[in-house]
């Protein structure tokens, strides 16, 4: 996938640096992987991208870095796909996000019926994500 920007290429294993950026709690503030900051190593994120129905990489076209990742669990049996996002604390704030998301969502939208995604209340950035691209508030876990 392209955007103005952005390619979003879909892998099957994970980017050279993403062991880095799990063990560094300036990317995994929001993220579950903030609980286990410092035990991620290459087989560690090679699990998690072959648990991963679709796992991209997210590389900034003008400079060629990788930038974020996505990684998509794709439920068949009720066509909805979980959705979510990683991107490198150097590049957020910057629209690359909402950027990759609204990509990402519009392709599993042409096979499935529904993107659903999460985040902490605190996680205003994702959050905004959301509203951006148009996703439903459904509801929110207390505690």
């Amino acid at each position: 996938m392209f955007t103005s920007r952005l390619l979003i290429r879909q892998l099957n294993h994970p980017l050279d640096d993403q062991p880095d950026w799990l063990n560094d709690p300036r990317n995994t503030k929001y993220s579950e992987q903030r609980h286990h900051v410092g035990l991620h190593d290459k087989r560690s994120c090679a699990d998690y991208v072959k648990s991963c129905s679709i796992f991209w990489g997210i590389q900034e076209i003008d400079c060629g870095e990788w930038i974020g990742s996505m990684a998509s669990m794709v439920d068949e049996n009720n066509d909805i796909a979980d959705l979510g996002i990683l991107i490198h604390h150097e590049y957020v704030g910057k629209g690359y996000g909402t950027e990759a998301w609204e990509a990402a969502c519009t392709h599993l939208l042409t096979k499935l019926r529904k993107v659903e995604a999460g985040c902490m209340a605190s996680n205003r950035g994702m959050r905004r994500i959301f509203e951006k691209s148009g996703m439903v508030y459904e509801g929110e876990r207390k505690n």
